[in-house]
């Protein structure tokens, strides 16, 4: 095994990507929307108005403005909750594992 230094020690990279995030809370009907701030093998972390909580599933779709690239459609459980200016938040999510 390969040793890597401290920057990169996660197992997915994060690529800094602003695309369109449209979301349905689980249990709910309405969509939100915000705008990806990156992206990894795993996550996406998003700045949305929607004041989610930590533990809360979503049904996420990720929107290239690229028309080659097909939507990302994801199942996702919220971990992080960080309060921004302006009634904004930036959440981190994960991919769900199948159970």
């Amino acid at each position: 095994m390969f040793e890597r230094d401290y920057n990169e020690k996660r197992d997915f990279h994060r690529m800094y990507v602003e695309a369109t995030v449209k979301f349905i809370k689980d249990g709910d009907s309405e969509c939100h929307e915000g705008t990806s701030v990156d992206l990894s093998g795993n996550g996406v972390g998003f700045v949305t108005d929607q004041a989610l909580s930590v533990g809360d599933v979503l049904y996420v779709t990720i929107t290239s403005e690229l028309a080659r690239v097909p939507p990302l459609e994801l199942e996702m459980e919220v971990v992080r909750v960080l309060p921004e200016s302006g009634n904004r938040y930036l959440i981190g999510a994960l991919r769900r594992q199948p159970v």
